[in-house]
């Protein structure tokens, strides 16, 4: 189970006793954020510390670096945690099933302690951690680290680890050269690696500093749609439109849509919604499962290639950005100077029943399509039109190219994405969601 320390400071004056407490919290080896007030003074803080200044109620921003899978342990400044034995202690934390609390023992007694993500379960005692009130600790010597500044309790991004690419071995190549599908798009995959990281290393060569340090960088917002135009302008041309981050395009790339679906966009009343029409249908596998795992590659791929802006948000057409969406996932990327980030989303897995997905972990299903912001000049890899070959998904696959490739990502523990229950089939025809 993966836990986080929160030092909740209420006050610019708590800010300080809150470094003493995160100080004490680091012995768990696990990360540790201090949440204040806009205008606390940012002390230096020891290595696996952050600052999160808040403009409203720390005690709510806190609430939203919970893991998907996991707890926080809230602490208040001038408290500290002490332990006989931390290596017994972080063995106990990560033996927790993730629907299980602890509470922590303090000098007044057990106290619940531990925020869990999952329904509570019967309380567990940690006994080998205790809760002190404690003196202010000597000075802090370490180096200054820049706080990131946070308007509507927007919150950091989170590092995500690169995923390993499997080896090529002889397995690979006799399977492939056998003609399984599977494997030869595999190999395929893994032979782009080398390619990919040459042509990244130049496009961090070429780059300007402005991507992390412009205020205001136009965001394209993409959204493919396939003869459903009418829903697109309601939910996610809408939703796009809301956005409390004003510069941004919409560009809508249709897949060879019907008169309907253009007529619907160009009525749109807004000089940022850009509409482009695919001349002819992307040529996608008869089997249904394998069509939905690569359809809307073509408008997709187009929208990569026409997009003007710094940044890339993809968003399927019948979906909806929350109206924090841009802002938050762009200034995350900026802050962690992240190439690609990404953030939870709310997904409804049956009519009226909603889930939260999204974690530090980069896994299949577990990254909503349109909770993806990524630099533009990230364009040279795209959607793959034969992952179906693999049974992969055309969006997973893309982030696992990025990751291998050694794209800089981020996790945004922040919803910033709706996503609805799809229908893939409509009358014969497919639905891209």
């Amino acid at each position: 189970m993966e836990l986080i320390v929160i030092v909740i400071a209420d006050t610019v004056e708590g800010s300080r006793p809150a470094v003493d407490t995160a100080w004490s919290a680091r012995a768990l080896g696990v990360p540790v954020r201090i949440v204040a007030p806009r205008g606390s003074e940012p002390w230096p803080v020891p290595e696996g510390v952050q600052w999160v200044f808040v403009d409203g109620s720390a005690g709510d921003a806190a609430a939203l670096l919970m893991p998907p899978q996991g707890a926080i342990l809230v602490l208040a400044p001038g408290e500290r945690l002490v332990s006989d034995d931390w290596v017994a202690a972080r063995a106990r934390i990560e033996m927790w099933p993730a629907s299980t609390p602890a509470s922590m023992r303090s000098y007044e007694g057990v106290q619940q302690r531990l925020l869990v993500a999952n329904p509570i379960a019967a309380p567990e005692l940690m006994l080998e951690v205790r809760i002190e009130r404690l003196a202010p600790l000597a000075p802090i010597t370490t180096p200054q680290v820049e706080p990131l500044h946070v308007s509507r309790a927007l919150v950091n991004g989170f590092d995500v680890a690169p995923l390993e690419p499997p080896a090529l071995d002889e397995h690979l190549y006799i399977a492939a050269s056998q003609g399984d599908p599977a494997a030869q798009e595999l190999l395929a995959e893994l032979c782009r690696i080398q390619v990919d990281r040459q042509r990244l290393a130049q496009v961090r060569e070429r780059r300007s500093r402005s991507l992390w340090t412009d205020d205001e960088p136009l965001v394209t917002v993409r959204i493919s749609t396939y003869n459903r135009g009418q829903l697109a302008v309601e939910r996610s041309v809408a939703s796009a439109l809301r956005q409390t981050y004003r510069n941004i395009e919409v560009l809508v790339v249709g897949d060879c849509c019907d008169a309907a679906t253009e007529a619907a966009m160009l009525a749109v009343d807004d000089p940022r919604v850009r509409f482009v029409n695919l001349a002819e249908r992307g040529v996608y596998p008869d089997d249904a499962r394998q069509r939905w795992l690569v359809a809307g590659t073509d408008p997709g791929n187009a929208g990569i290639a026409l997009a003007r802006g710094a940044w890339i948000a993809p968003c399927d057409d019948d979906d909806e950005l929350t109206d924090d969406h841009v802002e938050v996932l762009l200034r995350a990327a900026q802050a962690g100077q992240y190439e690609m980030v990404y953030s939870q989303a709310q997904l409804e897995s049956a009519p009226g029943q909603w889930r939260v997905v999204g974690d530090p972990s980069l896994r299949e299903g577990g990254v909503a399509h349109g909770s993806v912001m990524f630099a533009r000049d990230l364009r040279f890899m795209q959607y793959s039109p034969t992952c179906h070959r693999m049974g992969n998904p055309g969006d997973f696959t893309l982030w696992r190219r990025m990751s291998w490739a050694g794209v800089r990502m981020g996790f945004v523990p922040h919803i910033t994405y709706v996503h609805y229950e799809e229908a893939r089939e409509v009358a014969g025809a497919l639905v891209i969601g």
